[in-house]
């Protein structure tokens, strides 16, 4: 079995090798576009030149469906494999690995559109407090912030990072919400670390008003994961009308405790 599992690999390697660009030495993936003497280039390359730089013919507009069928079976090294990463995956797996391999980049918290900056998330807590100061750093496993005119700004997001257990983590709220007359608002907490690492935490958000309170209790996620939790509401939603009748229209106060997974509420 072990000498099948070998060939296995092996041969699926040398099927992998035959789609390296060869002027970036990336790989070519489908859809695999070549010139008229069948020269390929990846989809960066193809994309930067006019000509093929092998034979100086016009690049192509034609697909190669042989190369496309030998991609969708062929097992890839994930991108990020000069870093470290073992991990060898079907094209069909490859993107979403390669968003969360911890041993990838991570990206700014405030977006590419307000800033350029990727990295190692190891490095992502000195870029906010080197180049975005705003953002307040809170030290403690239970920290009590203060959103100023969160129900006044048409894209409302605010951050904070909390420090406790010797990690850093990401606190976010977010209007999320494009409807003027119903607004509605996320806030997650996220770990600056990998995924792994997250697993062993937990977190607790409280809106606290003077007779009512709205609470959620979630799994931590990693840095990385934050977009998605976003997206998929995977943490504590709630509306304007509910701020106001929690806080009387005023300023919103959230309580936050982040302890280990294991241990009680």
């Amino acid at each position: 079995m072990a000498t099948q599992t070998t060939t296995t690999t092996t041969a699926s390697a040398s099927l992998s090798r035959l789609l390296e660009c060869p002027v970036c030495g990336d790989y070519a993936l489908p859809p695999i576009l070549q010139c008229q003497n069948g020269h390929h280039l990846c989809t960066r390359c193809q994309q930067s030149v006019s000509r093929c730089p092998i034979c100086n013919a016009p690049k192509g507009i034609n697909r190669n469906l042989a190369l496309d069928q030998m991609a969708e079976i062929s097992m890839f090294p994930c991108k990020y494999h000069s870093l470290g990463c073992s991990a060898t995956l079907a094209l069909a797996a490859k993107h979403a690995h390669e968003m969360t391999c911890p041993l990838g980049p991570c990206f700014c918290v405030l977006g590419a559109d307000n800033c350029s900056w990727r990295g190692r998330p190891q490095k992502l807590v000195d870029h906010i407090l080197s180049k975005h100061s705003f953002i307040p750093r809170m030290q403690g496993e239970n920290v009590v912030v203060t959103a100023t005119g969160f129900d006044k700004v048409q894209n409302f997001t605010w951050f904070v990072l909390q420090t406790c257990h010797g990690r850093d983590f990401l606190v976010t709220l977010k209007r999320i919400s494009e409807n003027s007359s119903f607004k509605q608002f996320f806030a997650v907490v996220v770990l600056v670390g990998s995924s792994k690492d997250a697993s062993r935490f937990q977190y607790r958000l409280n809106l606290c008003g003077s007779d009512q309170r709205l609470t959620f209790e979630g799994s931590m996620r990693d840095i990385r994961s934050l977009v998605e939790c976003v997206q998929n509401g995977n943490g504590l939603i709630f509306s304007t009308s509910t701020a106001e009748r929690l806080f009387g229209g005023g300023d919103l106060k959230m309580d936050i405790t982040i302890t280990f997974h294991h241990a009680g509420w």
